[in-house]
C-alpha cells in the first residue's frame, strides 16, 4: 500500500515538473519565436537595403569613372590638339605676309643668323602666327618683338641691363621704373624689362631649337622669376592708365604676370618637347664660361648669367632628353664648382649695382678708442687691407632681453670699414657690438653684419 502511494506521490511530482517544464519551455519557445521572428524580419530587410546601397554606389562610382574617363579623353584630346598648335610654329615655315613685307624691312631678309636654325624672314613671320597674347601686328609693335635692327638691339640690351641692375639692389631701393609701351606710341606705361621679355618669348616661339633663341627664353625665364619673386619694385607710378600708387611691388599687376606665367609654362613645354637637350645644355655651358668670364670686368652681367645658368641647369635637369650619362654628370660637377663662389658673384653685383657714391658723413671717436676698433677691424678683416675706420652713431645703441627683468644684453655702434680694391675705395658698414658680462660690460668686441645690410660700396674717398 505504501508502495503504491510512493509511486502515485512520484508519478504526480512527474506531471507537474512535466507541466512546469512545458510551461516554460512554451514561454522560452514564444520568446525565442518573438526574437526569431524579429531577426528574421531584419534578415529579410538588411539584403534589400544593402543590395540598394550597394548598387547605388556601384552606380555612383561608374558614372564618376565614367565621367573621369570622359573628362581625361576630353583633355588628352584638347592637349593633343593644343600640342599640334604649339609645335606649328616649327613644323610648319611660316611666309611672310605682304603687309609684312611692307612694314617690315626684315621680312625679306633670307640670312640666317648665327645661333638661329631659321633666317630672319621666317622668324619674323612666325611672329604673324603667335597665341593672341601677343600684341599683333608685331610691326606696329616693334619694342615688343626682336626686329633685327640696330636701334632695336640695342633698345633691349639697355632694357635687360637696367632690370639687372635693379634686381640685385634691395627692395627698398630697387625701382626700375617705368618705359613707355612703342616708344611712346599708345600711351601705355609698363616695367622696364617687360617688353624684352616678351620679345625673348616671341623669338624663341618663331625659332625653338636656335642657340640665341634659346638662351633668350630662358633669359625670359629669369627675368620672370626676378618680375615675381625677386623684389623688383616700379618707381612712382606716371600714367592715369596704372594702379594709382607712389610705390609697390612689380606684381600688383597681377594679371600682368599671369598672361606672362601662363605663356612661359606653354613655351617650356615646347622646350621639353622640341628643343633638343644638346641644344640647351650648349646654353648652360656658355651661360657659365660667360660668368666666370665676365666677374673681374662686369660683375651685373656675370650674376645675370649665373641666375640664367641656374635657370638652364634646372631646365636641363628635367628635359626628357637627359641621358644622365657620364657626360652631363661631369658638366654638373662643373656647374656645383661654380656654386660655390654664388655668394662673391651676387655681392659684387650688388656693389656694381649702386655705383659710385658719395662718402657719407662720419663722426669723429677718441684716439684710443679709434685705434682699438682699427686693430679689430684689422684682424677680422685680414683679406681686405683695412685702411681705415669711420663712425656713424654718436653714441652705444642698448639693446635688452625681451622679458622681465628687461637685462641688458648688449650694445652696438654702427661703424664702416674703408679699403682699397683695385682702384677702387670700398666702404662696407657693420655693427660694432659689446656684450653685457653680469652688472659690467665685457672685454671681447666682435662686429657683426646690421640689419639691412646692403653689402659693400664704392665710394669718393681721398685717401687721408
Amino acid at each position: 500500500m505504501r508502495k503504491i502511494m510512493m509511486r502515485t506521490v512520484l508519478t504526480m511530482l512527474v506531471g507537474m515538473m512535466t507541466v512546469s517544464a512545458n510551461a516554460q519551455f512554451g514561454s522560452i519557445t514564444k520568446s525565442a519565436k518573438n526574437k526569431l521572428g524579429g531577426v528574421t524580419k531584419k534578415v529579410t530587410d538588411a539584403p534589400g537595403d544593402a543590395v540598394n546601397k550597394a548598387s547605388k554606389k556601384v552606380t555612383d562610382k561608374a558614372n564618376d569613372t565614367m565621367d573621369d574617363a570622359k573628362k581625361k579623353a576630353e583633355k588628352k584630346a584638347k592637349d593633343k590638339i593644343e600640342g599640334a598648335k604649339n609645335e606649328a610654329l616649327y613644323n610648319r615655315t611660316w611666309k611672310p605676309s605682304k603687309k609684312a613685307k611692307a612694314a617690315d624691312p626684315q621680312a625679306s631678309n633670307s640670312t640666317v643668323l648665327e645661333g638661329y636654325t631659321r633666317p630672319v624672314m621666317n622668324v619674323h613671320a612666325g611672329y604673324e602666327h603667335l597665341p593672341s597674347v601677343y600684341l599683333s601686328p608685331y610691326y606696329d609693335n616693334g619694342w615688343w618683338y626682336y626686329m633685327d635692327t640696330d636701334q632695336n638691339s640695342q633698345f633691349h640690351k639697355n632694357m635687360r641691363k637696367s632690370f639687372y641692375k635693379a634686381a640685385f639692389k634691395f627692395l627698398d631701393q630697387s625701382k626700375i621704373g617705368y618705359i613707355y609701351a612703342n616708344g611712346g606710341e599708345s600711351g601705355d606705361m609698363v616695367p622696364r624689362g617687360y617688353m624684352t621679355l616678351w620679345a625673348n618669348m616671341a623669338r624663341f616661339a618663331a625659332d625653338l631649337k636656335g642657340e640665341v633663341p634659346v638662351r633668350g627664353f630662358i633669359d625670359a625665364l629669369t627675368m620672370l622669376d626676378r618680375f615675381t619673386f625677386g623684389g623688383v619694385s616700379i618707381g612712382p607710378n606716371t600714367s592715369s592708365k596704372e594702379i594709382d600708387s607712389e610705390h609697390y611691388l612689380i606684381d600688383t599687376p597681377a594679371n600682368m604676370l599671369k598672361v606672362t606665367g601662363e605663356e612661359a609654362e606653354r613655351l617650356t613645354e615646347l622646350l621639353y618637347t622640341v628643343t633638343p637637350f644638346e641644344v640647351l645644355m650648349t646654353v648652360a655651358d656658355k651661360l657659365i664660361d660667360e660668368t666666370e668670364a665676365s666677374r673681374a670686368s662686369d660683375p651685373i652681367n656675370a650674376a645675370t648669367c649665373y641666375e640664367m645658368a641656374e635657370m638652364a641647369m634646372n631646365k636641363l635637369a628635367e628635359h626628357p632628353g637627359n641621358p644622365k650619362d657620364d657626360a652631363y654628370e661631369q658638366f654638373t660637377r662643373k656647374w656645383n664648382a661654380l656654386t660655390k663662389a654664388r655668394r662673391e658673384i651676387m655681392s659684387e653685383a650688388k656693389t656694381e649695382s649702386y655705383g659710385l657714391q658719395d662718402m657719407p658723413k662720419t663722426l669723429k671717436k677718441d684716439a684710443k678708442f679709434t685705434q682699438m676698433v682699427l686693430g679689430l677691424a684689422k684682424k677680422n678683416f685680414a683679406d681686405k687691407n683695412i685702411h681705415k675706420v669711420v663712425f656713424f652713431s654718436d653714441d652705444w645703441a642698448i639693446a635688452k632681453e625681451a622679458e622681465w627683468p628687461y637685462r641688458i644684453t648688449l650694445r652696438t655702434q654702427v661703424v664702416g670699414i674703408l679699403y682699397k680694391r683695385g682702384d677702387d675705395w670700398m666702404l662696407e658698414r657693420w655693427d660694432f657690438v659689446q656684450p653685457r658680462s653680469g652688472n659690467t660690460w665685457g672685454k671681447k668686441y666682435y662686429f657683426q653684419l646690421p640689419m639691412g645690410n646692403t653689402g659693400a660700396r664704392k665710394v669718393r674717398y681721398d685717401g687721408k
